[in-house]
């Protein structure tokens, strides 16, 4: 009966220990729980804000862009336009060109012609 009672003595302490340890265990696993919770949302909330900040940068880049995109149009607008200028003031150039040469020819042709004075003169002599 000693021995069975010592062999209960023992399994209860044991059992004692155990229960301590358990709660000792449990103890941990509630704070370590409660601190992943922290973290978890802690680190949403930096999620949160990094997403906030992605969208507002991507925004930025977009507005960005089309800003870039319609520089980018007014100045072939631009470009066209003085284009078209520039051709046009190339044609002025080439009408003006033909037509000083028509006028020389015209001098020319003038210079060429014996005058009446001139014969008149011949025959007066």
């Amino acid at each position: 009966n000693r021995s069975l009672l010592q062999q209960l003595d023992s399994s209860r302490n044991r059992l004692s220990l155990a229960e301590d340890k358990m709660g000792t265990i449990d103890e941990v696993k509630s704070a370590e729980i409660k601190r992943l919770t922290q973290e978890n949302a802690k680190l949403s909330k930096e999620a949160k804000s990094g997403n906030e900040k992605y969208e507002l940068r991507l925004d930025k880049m977009r507005n960005d862009a089309q800003k870039l995109k319609r520089e980018i149009e007014l100045i072939k607008e631009k470009s066209e336009q003085e284009g078209e200028k520039r051709k046009s003031t190339i044609d002025n150039l080439r009408r003006t060109v033909e037509n000083q040469r028509q006028q020389i020819a015209l001098l020319k042709e003038e210079q060429n012609k014996p005058s009446k004075v001139v014969n008149s003169a011949r025959g007066d002599r």
